[in-house]
């Protein structure tokens, strides 16, 4: 399923996702332009929180917790 939302939106998501069980995989801007993984883990690590900003983010796991996080978002058309 696809939802709409604004970065400010993802990040409070991301946020609380990471305090769960549920497996997140976060999609920041610098994503865009960092081409391994080990780069962008190391980009990220060295940011500082509030200069994220998040394109998407793809959660996994429990469907009550990932609804609980996503219930408020409308569909993405």
């Amino acid at each position: 399923m696809v939802l709409a939302a604004d970065s400010r939106e993802i990040k409070n998501i991301v946020r609380a996702a990471k305090m769960t069980d549920l497996t997140v995989v976060d999609f920041p801007r610098q994503a865009l332009t960092i081409w391994t993984d080990q780069e962008l883990v190391k980009d990220i690590a060295q940011s500082h929180d509030e200069a994220l900003e998040y394109l998407g983010v793809a959660l996994y796991g429990n469907p009550e917790t990932i609804s609980r996080l996503t219930s408020n978002l409308k569909l993405w058309r």
